[in-house]
């Protein structure tokens, strides 16, 4: 039975001994590397996934927003309210609603949706060549036609808004 102790532990001397004198005191330069640029990676899908989807966010917020201003103009002017017609004027980086005939910047009565500083109006295509879209009276119909297109600043999500000259109004 000694023998046989003795040749396990003459094989633990030649096979483990030097496995075990060999210590490994921490890191390799190379392991470190790797290690902070896979954090680097994940960091940086991260943060661009959170800014994408911001974004996103911002954009249909925004577009909601501007939707509801032209539903009001037009349920208010259906609905004769102060006896008078109301609209919406579109600039780059807000939507206004007013009452009347004519956008006045200062009015009292104005209510303006003011664009996430991401999202802005980049295109104002209404007929009549304009900024400003008027619902008629009685039948809710617009001579102001046309689309407003809001995008992200710098990006290539957009939304597209028509209005029919029916005063239909939806998204693309």
């Amino acid at each position: 039975m000694n023998n046989l102790t003795i040749k396990k532990d003459s094989w633990l001397n030649t096979k483990c001994r030097p496995m075990l004198r060999k210590k490994h005191l921490g890191m390799t330069v190379v392991e470190l590397l790797v290690v902070v640029a896979i954090l680097a990676i994940l960091f940086f899908s991260v943060f661009s996934w959170f800014s994408l989807s911001t974004e996103a966010v911002d954009l249909i917020a925004d577009t909601d927003n501007i939707v509801f201003l032209l539903t009001k103009a037009r349920s208010d002017t259906l609905a004769s309210r102060d006896g008078s017609v109301f609209g919406v004027h579109f600039e780059s980086g807000k939507a206004v609603l007013f009452a009347g005939e004519s956008y006045f910047e200062n009015a009292l009565g104005n209510t303006a949706v003011i664009l996430s500083p991401r999202i802005s109006i980049d295109d104002i295509s209404i007929f009549g060549e304009g900024s400003d879209l008027v619902f008629n009276r009685l039948d809710g119909t617009t001579d102001q036609f046309g689309f407003v297109n809001i995008a992200v600043t710098g990006g290539s999500n957009s939304k597209r808004i028509n209005i029919s000259n029916n005063g239909i109004i939806n998204v693309e």
